[in-house]
């Protein structure tokens, strides 16, 4: 079975990052991580699972911050303090957060200059902070370092996605993926792809068979569901959508991708107030999710 490596990236990219919209968002695996944090402390910081207040995942991230010993985990910790402050409205702590992490990633490469995991999470956090540009410059800056790495080639994706040049993307996310095929990240990017070519509203067949084969490959994962329920939305199956949805938020009740999808179909069908109401939760959780989705063109 496949291994989705993106799920590890935030969606954003979600990024987003956000597919989980994997935008831009710090990775939510553990495994780079020292070992002076608790675990319990780098769940609550992460939300994992969205589960945690605004009040525990600030002071959770604190505590990582403050006892962590080494750049890259402060960073970590910084970057995503900033994005519960940046959820909450409190824009002037999410932008020195943000500065912070970055200041970081800054040290981390002056002490390791070779290091393209340095140079990557740094990009990434750029996407954080909506620095298109810088973001994407240090990413080749990667490309040059090691080439054919395909995370690198589908955070380049992941940015032409959000500029709205999905020609780029899909591209993009096609070459990461080619690159991706007999590594263990093979599969990472295969939502990417779908939803690209969903948002740009070309090739829906390869779109609908590449998602299908994602939902398997990935075991269901609330994400992938979210993004073939996207595709299915561009292509007018409402009902089609609606399903996949709700099996995301079987698995994941908190997932904001899938409860801003839900709104947008129950807007369309006439019911307003489950509308409303999702789209109030989609929103606390998670903002940019919603403004990656509604960018992309899945709108009540």
């Amino acid at each position: 079975m496949k291994l989705l490596a993106a799920f590890a990236f935030v969606a954003a990219l979600a990024a987003a990052l956000p597919a989980s919209a994997q935008w831009g968002r710090p990775f939510d695996q553990l495994q780079f991580l020292d070992s002076s944090a608790p675990s319990r402390d780098w769940r609550a910081c992460t939300n994992d699972e969205n589960r945690y207040s605004t009040e525990e995942i600030v002071a959770a991230c604190s505590t990582v911050f403050e006892t962590a010993t080494d750049a890259d985990t402060r960073a970590h910790a910084l970057w995503w303090r900033a994005f519960v402050h940046e959820r909450t409205g409190q824009t002037d702590r999410a932008t020195s957060d943000y500065q912070a992490a970055l200041a970081e990633f800054d040290q981390l490469i002056r002490e390791h200059r070779s290091s393209i995991d340095a140079h990557f999470d740094r990009a990434t956090l750029l996407i954080s902070m909506r620095e298109y540009d810088r973001a994407l410059a240090g990413f080749m800056i990667a490309d040059r370092m090691l080439g054919r790495q395909p995370r690198v080639r589908a955070s380049i994706g992941r940015i032409a996605f959000l500029r709205g040049d999905y020609a780029t993307a899909i591209a993009e996310f096609d070459l990461a993926d080619r690159l991706a095929r007999r590594s263990v990240s093979a599969g990472m990017v295969a939502h990417n792809r779908c939803e690209a070519r969903a948002a740009a509203g070309v090739e829906l067949d390869r779109a609908r068979t590449i998602c299908d084969r994602a939902v398997r490959d990935s075991q269901h994962h609330p994400s992938v569901l979210v993004s073939r329920g996207f595709l299915r939305f561009r292509e007018g199956d409402m009902a089609g959508a609606l399903e996949d949805f709700q099996r995301a938020l079987d698995r994941e009740p908190h997932n904001p991708g899938a409860l801003y999808g839900r709104a947008t179909v129950a807007a369309r069908n006439g019911q307003q107030d489950a509308a409303a109401a999702d789209l109030a939760r989609a929103r606390e959780l998670s903002p940019r999710t919603v403004e990656y989705y509604s960018n992309a063109g899945m709108r009540p």
